[in-house]
């Protein structure tokens, strides 16, 4: 812990521990606890800071997707209704965030989640089911650059 400048450290264990295990931490800045225990302490905390790191992301995308954002194409024509929901639909994970995700217990979703793929012409390839939080910033993660760009491509930028 030391070497990474941690403040606490755990060991965790899903059959539990030997009583000698407690007195080796006794005056440690070292938890004992089972996963269920990590879990339930620190599971809410990951994903309202996993929102927060995204949320720059789904700032970016809203003006794109929100009829209030007043995002409009450079050549000032007009923008597909059906082909704007399709993009969104695409990207709806990341484009969902929101302010409520930033409560401790704030971000729900409703799983499975089942998105479209897109390709550069903006026609579906194929569909991905989000399946739960892991999945869910993964797909963030893993699509963040491809939102903005295909929001440029709906945008003609």
């Amino acid at each position: 812990m030391t070497d990474y400048g941690a403040n606490i450290g755990f060991i965790v264990s899903k059959n539990g521990f030997q009583a000698g295990c407690f007195e080796a931490v006794e005056n440690t800045n070292v938890r004992l606890v089972s996963l269920e225990e990590l879990e339930s302490e620190y599971y809410a905390k990951w994903k309202q800071a996993m929102a927060e790191k995204y949320m720059p992301f789904a700032d970016r995308l809203f003006p794109y997707w929100d009829p209030a954002g007043g995002k409009m194409p450079p050549d000032g024509g007009p923008i597909d209704w059906q082909m704007q929901q399709l993009v969104y639909d695409a990207y709806r994970p990341i484009c969902g965030l929101g302010p409520q995700d930033f409560f401790l217990d704030g971000f729900r979703r409703q799983y499975p989640l089942e998105v479209p793929v897109l390709n550069d012409e903006l026609v579906v390839v194929d569909k991905i089911n989000i399946l739960n939080d892991r999945d869910f910033f993964n797909f963030v993660e893993e699509d963040k650059d491809k939102a903005s760009k295909r929001f440029k491509i709906l945008y003609r930028e």
